[in-house]
């Protein structure tokens, strides 16, 4: 018996490779659990007691119908890689899918199977971002500017950076890159130590320029 969520994010309660959708909860505290085969009329049924550790009490897993092994098999890996991928956001979906195909009886799942669970992982992905990721160098701007931080670091010299109003440049650093616009500096707090050493070492511009928290 274990606990793994449906499409919709609904509890099901998987039982001899069957699963049953929560129905009610009755006088006697026992929670009713029905097979989700409802097309087929199936009447089978479960009664658990208990929160987060389910105790059958009574059951009537008579079917009239065959169990499908392999859907269930997607599922329950679809749910394992979809926990994955919301507690570590920097996981890649291809690592996550690989780890959890392992873990299962991977002769059940077929190609198309797969690259359904990676779909999957990648709309979970989305749907824990603050909104659609940004195309161009522009909407990168506009969304930082809506951002509201707690400390903002601004460069300030005896030459002012209108050229940077004109030119873009792209400084490489240990992260990837970030992208100097007037003023404007766009990367993680961890790269702008490096990023001002960059400035006082080589002086930019040829001018002396300093750095400064404000």
């Amino acid at each position: 018996m274990s606990l793994i969520k449906s499409s919709r994010g609904r509890d099901l309660l998987v039982v001899e490779h069957h699963s049953f959708s929560k129905q009610k909860v009755l006088k006697s505290g026992e929670i009713l659990w029905r097979c989700i085969q409802r097309n087929t009329k199936c009447s089978a049924k479960v009664f658990t007691i208990g929160c987060d550790d389910l105790t059958i009490t009574r059951r009537d897993l008579v079917h009239n119908h065959e169990a499908d092994p392999k859907k269930l098999q997607v599922k329950m890996v679809t749910n394992a890689c979809k926990r994955k991928a919301e507690e570590d956001i920097s996981e890649k979906p291809a690592k996550i899918t690989r780890t959890a195909v392992t873990e299962c009886d991977a002769n059940l799942l077929t190609v198309p199977d797969i690259a359904c669970i990676r779909k999957n992982i990648y709309n979970c992905r989305r749907k824990l971002l603050p909104g659609p990721s940004p195309r161009s160098i522009s909407e990168v701007h506009i969304a930082v500017s809506e951002v509201n931080t707690v400390n903002r670091w601004s460069l300030t010299g005896t030459k002012k950076f209108d050229r940077c109003n004109r030119i873009q440049d792209v400084v490489g650093l240990n992260e990837k890159y970030c992208t100097l616009q007037f003023n404007k500096v766009v990367c993680s707090t961890s790269v702008l130590q490096p990023f001002c050493s960059y400035l006082e070492t080589y002086n930019l511009y040829n001018e002396s320029v300093d750095c400064n928290i404000v």
